[in-house]
Order: C-alpha cells, then sequence, then structure tokens
C-alpha cells in the first residue's frame, strides 16, 4: 500500500511540476492536459481518503497544486466573464475536493495549504461571491463547487488558529460573505456555512457578532434556523451567544420578534433541563437579567389588552409572558435571585400586574375570569392553553412567592396582601361547590391544614369584586 501511494503522489508530482512550464494562457486550454489534471486530482482525492496518504503529503506537492489553484483563480477573477467560460469548473471542485480531505484531523496539512494555497481560500470566496450575486439563475456545477469550497473551507479552519484568523479575514472582515450564505435558498449551503462559522469562533469574533451590524443580520439568521430546525451547527453557536454577557443589550432589540421567543424558548428550555456535569451548566448573563427585568416592568400591563375574547394574539404580549416565565426560572438560582430580590419596582410591578388582572377576571367573560370549579381546568379549551395569559397569573404569584423567600423586606413589604388573595380566593372556589370542598378536605386529611376560621373571617369581611 505504501509503495503504491508514494508512486502515484510521485506521478501527481512529476506531472504538475512540468506544468510550471506551461504558459497559463496554454494551461487548461489544452484540452490533453486538462484530462489530465482531472484524471490525477481524482485519483489524488480517493487517495486523500486515506490517512497514510494524508501524512505522505509534503510541501512540495501543495506547491504543485498551487500552479492548478492560481491558474483557476486568475481566469475567474477576469472581468466580464462567466465561471462557465472562464474555467473548467470539474477541474475546480476536484481541487477543493482534494483539499478538504488532505485537512480532515492534520494541521501539517492546514499549515502547508496557507503558507502554499492561499490562492485556493481566494478563489473559493470568488465563486461564492459569483454565486450570490447571481443565485436565482445559478447552474448546477457553479453550486457544486460552492458546497466542496466551503466544505474545503470548514476542514482547513476545524481547530487551527491560523487558519481561522485568515479565513474569518476573508469571509467576514472584508467581503461579508456569511449572512448571504447563512439565508441562501439552499440548505447544503446554509448548513456548511454554519460549521465554518463555528468553528471560527472565539471570544473576540463573538464580540464582533454582537457589536457590528453585519454581525446582528448574521445573529438573526443563524436564530432562523434554530427555530426551523435546520442545523445543529448553527444551535451550537446560538447557544454559545447567548451565553455572552454582551449579547442580549446589544442585540436582543435588533433581532427581529419571532426569533427574541426562540432566545426566549431556548433559553427556558436549556434552564429546565438538568445537566450532568458543573461544566455543562448553563449560564445566565446578569445583563440578560436585567434587560428581562426592565422589559417586564416597562410592557407587562400590555398583556392586559389581549385579555378578550378576542383570537388575535400580540406578539408582544407573547414575549412578556415567556419573559415572565425565565425570570421565575431565574429566581431560584442563588447566583442570581438576588438580583431580583433587591429590585422593590419589579417587586411592585408584579404585584400591580397581579390586582389588575383579579380586577379584570370580575368584568366579565375573558381570559382571566375566574374558573368555578377545580374540574373546568381539565377541560380548558386549546385556545385557551395557547393563549400568552394562561398561566400568567399563577407565575406571577410564583415569582412574587420566589422573591419574599427568605427576604424579610419584602415580605412585610407584600406578604400580607398575597395571604388575604390566596385565602380568599380558596374561600371563593368553597363556597357552595361540594365536589372543591371534599378535595381539599382530602388534602387537610393528607396533612395540609385547611383554617376554616380565617376562611370564614374573610367571608364576611372581603366580598366578590363585581
Amino acid at each position: 500500500m505504501a509503495e503504491s501511494l508514494g508512486k502515484e503522489l510521485s506521478d501527481l508530482k512529476n506531472l504538475f511540476e512540468k506544468l510550471n512550464y506551461i504558459q497559463k494562457t496554454q494551461f487548461l486550454n489544452d484540452c490533453s492536459i486538462s484530462n489530465q489534471v482531472k484524471e490525477y486530482l481524482h485519483k489524488l482525492f480517493n487517495l486523500l481518503k486515506n490517512d497514510d496518504a494524508r501524512r505522505s503529503m509534503s510541501e512540495a506537492h501543495f506547491k504543485v497544486l498551487d500552479t492548478t489553484s492560481r491558474y483557476l483563480l486568475d481566469v475567474t477573477t477576469v472581468q466580464h466573464q462567466s465561471p462557465e467560460e472562464s474555467l473548467n469548473l470539474d477541474i475546480s471542485a476536484d481541487l477543493f475536493r482534494c483539499l478538504r480531505n488532505a485537512c480532515v484531523q492534520n494541521s501539517v496539512n492546514q499549515d502547508m495549504i496557507l503558507r502554499n494555497l492561499s490562492s485556493s481560500v481566494h478563489l473559493v470566496h470568488i465563486l461564492v461571491e459569483k454565486y450570490l450575486s447571481r443565485e436565482d439563475f445559478v447552474n448546477s456545477e457553479l453550486l457544486t463547487n460552492v458546497k466542496c469550497g466551503l466544505q474545503f473551507i470548514g476542514n482547513l479552519v476545524t481547530g487551527n488558529t491560523k487558519t481561522q484568523d485568515y479565513c474569518w479575514n476573508i469571509f467576514f472582515d472584508e467581503h461579508h460573505l456569511f449572512n448571504g450564505l447563512l439565508r441562501n435558498q439552499d440548505r447544503k449551503v446554509s448548513e456548511i456555512s454554519s460549521m465554518v462559522l463555528f468553528n471560527c469562533l472565539n471570544f473576540s469574533r463573538i464580540k464582533q457578532l454582537t457589536d457590528t451590524q453585519d454581525g446582528i443580520e448574521i445573529t438573526d439568521a443563524l436564530i432562523t434556523h434554530v427555530a426551523e430546525g435546520l442545523c445543529e451547527w448553527s444551535l451550537f453557536i446560538v447557544k454559545n451567544l447567548v451565553q455572552n454577557e454582551g449579547f442580549f443589550p446589544r442585540c436582543y432589540d435588533s433581532i427581529s420578534m419571532r426569533n427574541r421567543l426562540v432566545l426566549l424558548d431556548l433559553v427556558t428550555e436549556e434552564l429546565t433541563n438538568k445537566k450532568e456535569s458543573e461544566s455543562e451548566q448553563f449560564n445566565v448573563p446578569s445583563s440578560a437579567v436585567t434587560l428581562w427585568k426592565e422589559k417586564f416592568k416597562n410592557v407587562a400591563m400590555n398583556m392586559l389588552q389581549t385579555c378578550t375574547n378576542s383570537t388575535q394574539l400580540d406578539l408582544e404580549p407573547l414575549e412578556v409572558e415567556k419573559i415572565l416565565n425565565v425570570l421565575c426560572l431565574i429566581s431560584v438560582l442563588p447566583a442570581l435571585n438576588d438580583d431580583l430580590k433587591q429590585d422593590y419596582e419589579l417587586i411592585e410591578s408584579l404585584v400591580d400586574t397581579l390586582k389588575s388582572i383579579h380586577l379584570l377576571g370580575k368584568t366579565g367573560t375573558n381570559y382571566f375570569t375566574p374558573i368555578q370549579s377545580l374540574h373546568e381546568i381539565n377541560n380548558c379549551s386549546l385556545s385557551i392553553q395557547t393563549h400568552p395569559a394562561y398561566g400568567f397569573k399563577k407565575n406571577l404569584i410564583r415569582l412574587i412567592g420566589n422573591v419574599c423567600y427568605e427576604c424579610q423586606k419584602n415580605q412585610d413589604m407584600k406578604c400580607s396582601d398575597i395571604l388575604q388573595w390566596s385565602v380568599f380566593a380558596l374561600r371563593n372556589l368553597l363556597n357552595k361547590n361540594k365536589e372543591n370542598q371534599k378535595l381539599v378536605a382530602n388534602m387537610s386529611a393528607a396533612g395540609v391544614p385547611v383554617r376554616s376560621d380565617i376562611l370564614t373571617e374573610l367571608g364576611h369581611i372581603m366580598k366578590p369584586i363585581t
């Protein structure tokens, strides 16, 4: 195997060394030479599927491959010529396949490509630009080249900071290609581009995504991938982004409303799922908590505007409902709950919203009208369960309870009111309802005491609001 491999690589090297002496204008215009190049590139592509072959590639082999790459780059950049007229797309696709295979788990080959074949990276970016500029009527051969070229770039930057720096500069800093690639109508193109982006990311580049308009548009495209379940690479990137301290204050208001809801669902899922190890724990930035608190305080009362029988849902109240749910999950995290407990404006907003909902529920039939019997809970229609108001009141009480836990200042400020409302609600549920009374009696028998004297007293003091 080793002897056969050495001969194949030697034959390929000898052929390309001869090509160095041929004028560029004659290089691939000669059908005989063109066919030989394609034949040997195809052989090299198959050879480089083998680990031993990848390790056997010397710098000389990459230098002679550069002859083909430079010629293709020269003719591709000639103005007023289409790719079909100016280059043999079969040859460039095979070149990218060879280089893609050469990079697999081989940092030595990655470095040699960067030293001797940087023209191949520029060839990919030129073909991508041509493809993006004429996507609606692109031919299949150019699309194949773009896919092979991006796969080559993805393997080239994997685990190699030098190649990452070089390719990031071309694809993000200089030519701004990622946004167009990630929004591409061809799913494979967008998936491969996500992989390239993921493999290039580090702390400073995450900051570029949060600090620049191009980066925010890229982020919005990645979240759209997550919403549509298109690409696991995009999910990895978004999970990384949302744990960055600068992401929410810089990007949240700039992305589409639907993608904000996706982010809130993602955070909810991550906070709900139990992690096996400490290193896997999901980190909620304090800046995100601050943003969500302020948003809730500013717009929570708008929730009441949708609590009629209308079937149309406003996305803003749905956002508020999801923010409240996230704050509930955060309120039990020791590292973050102090921030909530010390925000007295937030507590006032929570209590005022709860009061308003209670009053609204008494004004007629709407999503906050109290249920008269406990068995009605199991008979809620689907429209009620999917409305943002469903569970909103419960989460308000849940968050109020959590911020009052072991916090005497908050308890003294609002606890007495909450106790009265809770007991009064229980009294109303039990009044003239044998089924509910039996349920509570069973709770008492199980060890949950029910103070009938308090219920009786409050029944005289507090009357239902009409």
